[in-house]
């Protein structure tokens, strides 16, 4: 969960210092590279459960709706979002 902080904050930084040096061209191209490279990592190496389908009657799913799983739902989001701060 830090490479996206760190992305954020030394992309632009080493951006900026290829930009004066060469030119803006290279630095877009350079900085351009990680996030292929981590998109085509990601397809080929992530590996998701099969999905499980299972059948519940109409009274036990309006049940679940609580709180509880609305925090399930938005705890990764919360981490992430506590750690970039």
């Amino acid at each position: 969960m830090l490479g996206g902080s760190l992305g954020f904050g030394l992309g632009p930084l080493i951006g900026a210092i290829v930009a004066s040096k060469l030119n803006w061209h290279l630095a877009y191209a350079l900085l351009g590279i990680p996030p292929l490279v981590a998109a085509v990592l990601v397809f080929t190496q992530l590996k998701l459960k099969p999905v499980e389908e299972t059948r519940e009657p109409a009274s036990s799913q309006t049940n679940k709706r609580n709180l509880k799983g609305v925090w399930e739902v938005f705890k990764p989001a919360i981490g992430v979002i506590s750690i970039s701060i």
